[in-house]
């Protein structure tokens, strides 16, 4: 079966692609997994989230509210707020996923993580076909959940059993940013968008203490995309 599927071209390449992806959600959804258990949250509820929810950070952050039994509104609030960089990662991706349409085009949508943008960002599917394209974009958003979920149930499966302390293994999330941002940056020339946004974020973490830095950092640079790219089409 395995032979059989790598045997065709998109699923090799998306799968091909979503190796480093593999690594990191593996990891951090076992992270997620030790979690639930400490949180006593059932094996088949830990998977439902990775499924309907996957979220990454957010899982983690509502573990914590569910223990604290926080009201939905608050929880649908504030998930909002941690989530509202996907608008950003949305825009950027408007013109590739104007090819799909239906549930692939929901499913899409749904599935864009930051690590799935950021592996776009490296247009691994410059040379496929159109319709090679579209099935490009589901069959590596759907192997990247896997990997979560797959890490979900090993993790919660083995927080059954694991006595000795796990401290910071949610720090698996931060590590696979590291890896992505370092491949993007071998892979390209041009460095100023990631040391532009490197400067702002450093500038809104020193005035701001870090409160919501992530929401600021990328709410300055999309205000920064549009006026850069607006005065670019007016020159040219």
């Amino acid at each position: 079966l395995v032979n059989s599927i790598m045997s065709n071209k998109v699923t090799k390449q998306a799968i091909i692609s979503s190796v480093p992806i593999f690594f990191g959600y593996v990891g951090a959804g076992f992270a997620f997994g030790i979690l639930a258990k400490k949180y006593d949250i059932s094996l088949i509820h830990s998977i439902m989230m990775s499924i309907f929810i996957y979220a990454g950070g957010m899982q983690y952050i509502a573990l914590e509210f569910f223990s604290k039994q926080i009201d939905l509104l608050s929880l649908f609030l504030i998930a909002i707020f941690v989530n509202i960089r996907h608008v950003a990662y949305g825009i950027a991706m408007l013109d590739r996923y104007k090819i799909m349409t239906g549930l692939s085009k929901i499913y899409a949508i749904f599935s864009l993580t930051d690590e799935t943008f950021a592996v776009l960002q490296g247009n691994p599917e410059k040379n496929l076909s159109e319709k090679e394209k579209k099935s490009f974009y589901i069959i590596l958003s759907f192997a990247n959940q896997m990997y979560w979920i797959l890490g979900t149930i090993v993790g919660r499966v083995a927080g059954s059993y694991i006595t000795f302390s796990l401290k910071g293994v949610e720090f698996a999330l931060v590590a696979l940013f590291t890896i992505i941002f370092i491949e993007q940056w071998k892979n390209n020339t041009d460095h100023k968008p990631a040391i532009l946004g490197f400067i702002i974020a450093a500038v809104v973490v020193i005035f701001n203490q870090g409160s919501n830095m992530i929401t600021i950092s990328i709410a300055i640079l999309l205000l920064i995309s549009i006026v850069t790219k607006k005065r670019t089409n007016h020159y040219s």
